[in-house]
């Protein structure tokens, strides 16, 4: 996943919110600044807001929400192939340190294009 984004701040918690030990299973939860890095909230629909935006951190909540720190290409895989349609499942997965990076912290997806259009596929 990288490392957040100027602006914002990461962590990873249990579902209760209580700190994820190393090498642990959670959640990944977001703080920003509401309506500037981070939603405010859900129009007109505040209940929702709330079960989102807890005491500050966003909690993106179901399956796409849960991080690991380990994974393998096969589990990355499987899991791609329970949950999406076949031609969205990847071919390959490649785990990086650090992704490249603009100097405002946004990811270079042409430099990730480049070097799989140049066969440096895992």
């Amino acid at each position: 996943m990288g490392r957040p984004a100027p602006g914002y701040v990461t962590r990873l918690v249990d579902e209760n919110g209580g700190p994820v030990a190393s090498g642990g299973i959670g959640q990944l939860v977001v703080r920003g600044e509401p309506g500037l890095s981070l939603m405010k909230g859900y129009y007109r629909h505040p209940e929702a807001t709330a079960e989102t935006i807890r005491d500050g951190w966003l909690w993106s909540g179901g399956a796409e929400g849960q991080a690991a720190t380990e994974l393998t290409r096969d589990a990355v895989i499987d899991w791609c192939a329970q949950r999406l349609a076949r031609f969205r499942v990847p071919d390959f997965v490649r785990f990086r340190a650090e992704l490249p990076r603009t100097a405002v912290g946004k990811v270079q997806k042409h430099v990730l294009r480049a070097e799989i259009g140049s066969g440096l596929q895992p």
